[in-house]
């Protein structure tokens, strides 16, 4: 296993600080947007409210991969760019309609948006 790798799947085992650390030794060896440590630091810097720094990290992660869309998402949420972030989820439910909390994360933003969001809850009980 190349060593970003092994670094990548002990950042998965942890969590917080440590996460992030394991996270940004593995982008040291591999930069590339295929390294999902992107999407591992991104959800981790959002679980710690650095939001800024968690959108920088999903926006530079595989575009084809909903997990970033979704970090992408809940940063934008975090940073109250509520627009922005209900098009991040959109991308996401595209690329996977069939993860419940992308739908659920969705409901949150219509809802700061004023929007229903009913039907949302509803595929998320479907798909959870």
């Amino acid at each position: 296993m190349a060593k970003y790798q092994d670094l990548y799947e002990k950042g998965r085992k942890t969590f917080g600080e440590e996460a992030v650390a394991l996270y940004t030794e593995s982008l040291r060896y591999n930069t590339s947007q295929d390294n999902l440590s992107w999407i591992g630091r991104a959800e981790e810097l959002n679980g710690l409210q650095r939001y800024t720094e968690a959108l920088h990290d999903a926006e530079s992660s595989n575009p084809a991969h909903e997990s970033g869309w979704f970090q992408k998402g809940l940063a934008l949420f975090g940073l109250e760019r509520y627009q922005e972030a209900l098009a991040s989820f959109d991308e996401a439910i595209r690329l996977n309609p069939g993860l419940c909390q992308f739908y659920l994360a969705r409901a949150a933003t219509k809802q700061a948006l004023g929007m229903s969001y009913k039907q949302d809850i509803e595929l998320a009980k479907e798909w959870g």
